[in-house]
C-alpha cells in the first residue's frame, strides 16, 4: 500500500533535534531472528527501525517479560523494519534519509491471525498478509544497504512479532498452549500502523525511542 503523500514528519524526540518537512532485542538474530544479545561491555551500541504495537503489551507481558531479555529494557512488543540499523549517535543526515525511503507510505492496517514459530527457540505472532512490510522493510535497505536486516543473516526476513523465547521444542510447546489460550479471544487483531519509531540503545543496555516518522494521512 503506497500513498503519495507530502505532509509527514520526523521527530527527534530526545529534545537534541527536530526534523520536519512539509513536502516531504532487541530480538537477536542469531536464529531467524533470535537469539541472546551479548551484554558485554565491548559490544557496540546499537539503533532499530520498528513498528510498535503497544495494544499487546499487557497480554503478552507473562510469556515476553520472562523470556525475551529487552522487554524489561524499554522495547514493547513491535515488528522490526531493520535491525540493526546505524550505531549512535544517529544524525539529522540519517533521519532524513529514513524519511525519504518511506515518504510514500500512509497509514495502513495490519492483521495478526495466528502463532507461528521459528524452531526450536522462536515463538511469533504471524501476519494474514505481510506486503506492505516487506515493501516497507525493502524501501529501508534500499537506502541504507550497508546495513541489511539482521546483518545480513537472513537474506529474506520474515516480517514477526517475537511472543516468547525456549530453549527446547518442549518447552516451545507449552509457551504457543499457554499463549494461544489468552490470545485467542483477542484474535484476529487487527492494528493501524501509524507511525514507525526509531529505538536507540543506552550504555546501560536500556532502549528508548528517539524519533517517530508519522505516517501522511
Amino acid at each position: 500500500m503506497r500513498v503519495p503523500t507530502h505532509n509527514a514528519h520526523v521527530t527527534y524526540v530526545s529534545g537534541i533535534l527536530r526534523f520536519a518537512a512539509d513536502c516531504q532485542q532487541r530480538e537477536d538474530y542469531a536464529h531467524p531472528m533470535n537469539a541472546d544479545i551479548d551484554q558485554g561491555p565491548t559490544r557496540p551500541r546499537e539503533t532499530t527501525i520498528d513498528i510498535h504495537v503497544p495494544e499487546l503489551t499487557a497480554v503478552l507481558a507473562p510469556w515476553r517479560d520472562v523470556t525475551i531479555p529487552i522487554a524489561a529494557k524499554g522495547v514493547p512488543p513491535h515488528l522490526s523494519l531493520l535491525y540493526p540499523w546505524r550505531t549512535p549517535p544517529l544524525t539529522a543526515q540519517d533521519l532524513a534519509a529514513l524519511h525519504g525511503a518511506i515518504a510514500d507510505y500512509g497509514p495502513f492496517p495490519i492483521t495478526f491471525t495466528s502463532l507461528g514459530r521459528f524452531s526450536p527457540t522462536i515463538l511469533f505472532l504471524q501476519l494474514a498478509d505481510d506486503t506492505v512490510i516487506r515493501a516497507l522493510m525493502r524501501a529501508i535497505h534500499t537506502v541504507f544497504p550497508d546495513t541489511p536486516p539482521y546483518g545480513g543473516a537472513f537474506p529474506d526476513p520474515t516480517p514477526h512479532l517475537t511472543v516468547a523465547k525456549a530453549t527446547s521444542d518442549a518447552e516451545l510447546d507449552k509457551l504457543e498452549q499457554e499463549v494461544m489460550v489468552a490470545l485467542a479471544p483477542h484474535l484476529p487483531l487487527v492494528v493501524q500502523v501509524q507511525q514507525i519509531v526509531v529505538m536507540e540503545e543506552d550504555r546501560n543496555g536500556d532502549w528508548h525511542n528517539i524519533a517517530i516518522i508519522q505516517l501522511a494521512h
